[in-house]
């Protein structure tokens, strides 16, 4: 899956800085009435789940074009553009025309840098402005244990848009965390047993499958999503697993299943359909198991 135009993504890999394509396919495009506006972007730090958005290397930002027919509000995209997010902070240039309203949405996350494209954690369907929750049917299953999937938006509204000055806009986190913690006696008794947990993956049943740009609504359909094994890592004391999924502002459910392997795969301990775990977007939930053999 793709979210800018193979051009695009040469782009910001030859010149590593704001880029930015105009979709219009009608009328022609009038530069004269095209206007650059720029925002500079940082992330809300006042977050209650680790990371702290340090996975963070791209800001891509859409303008969506807002169309009123007796009534019935349409949005379509007219510009985009992707760029680096470096030191904390993002300056985002953006096309659009005058005398026009849009929706500018802003989605900050972890690319990778591979040819011939950025591939990015998270999928935009930009038709439908869209970030979809990865799953094991697509190209690349989301990995257990990693910062890369932390997740960062914003949704600017210009309404009748004039050259103005830049503006400062923070992103919020849209994301949970979950954290699989174990007791320190368990991990030190399973060390002496040789059942040392080297390795983890996660399933979780019950994960929004998409969150809306335009709006802030979160899906209402849900999907099961299983994290690809993963190392262990020494970011969070304790912890057997640790994985991010979208997530709402009000609290709901999910039942996850925590698998922990030693340094060959092979399966040490398996805890299958953990019911009731809460999570909110913006939060860290921390789920104690027995790690007794």
């Amino acid at each position: 899956m793709k979210i800018f135009k193979h051009s695009i993504f040469a782009t910001a890999l030859l010149a590593l800085s704001a880029l930015s394509c105009d979709k219009a396919e009608s009328p022609v495009s009038m530069p004269e009435l095209s206007e650059t506006l720029t925002y500079s972007v940082e992330l809300d730090q006042q977050t209650k789940a680790l990371g702290e958005g340090k996975s963070i290397n791209y800001i891509w930002c859409g303008a969506y074009k807002e169309v009123n027919n007796d009534g019935v509000v349409s949005y379509t995209l007219r510009s985009e553009s992707l760029t680096p997010f470096v030191d904390g902070i993002a300056q985002c240039k953006i096309e659009m025309v005058r005398d026009q309203s849009y929706k500018v949405v802003f989605v900050g996350q972890y690319f990778e840098n591979m040819n011939p494209e950025p591939r990015p954690s998270y999928w935009i369907d930009e038709g439908f402005a869209r970030v979809y929750m990865p799953t094991a049917n697509d190209a690349t299953a989301p990995a257990t244990n990693s910062d890369n999937y932390d997740l960062f938006t914003y949704v600017d509204q210009v309404t009748d848009f004039r050259p103005r000055a830049a503006k400062n806009i923070t992103l919020a986190r849209r994301v949970a965390q979950i954290n699989f913690l174990a007791d320190p006696a368990d991990l030190a008794t399973s060390a002496i047993a040789g059942k040392t947990p080297e390795q983890s993956s996660v399933t979780l049943t019950g994960v929004p499958e998409y969150i809306s740009l335009l709006d802030g609504t979160v899906s209402d359909t849900f999907v099961d999503v299983q994290y690809a094994r993963a190392p262990l890592t020494n970011l969070y004391e304790n912890t057997l697993a640790t994985v991010f999924c979208l997530a709402s502002e009000t609290s709901k459910d999910v039942n996850p299943s925590l698998y922990i392997y030693n340094a060959n795969g092979e399966t040490l301990k398996e805890y299958s359909s953990i019911p009731g775990i809460p999570y909110k977007a913006n939060y860290r939930t921390n789920v104690k198991v027995s790690y007794k053999f």
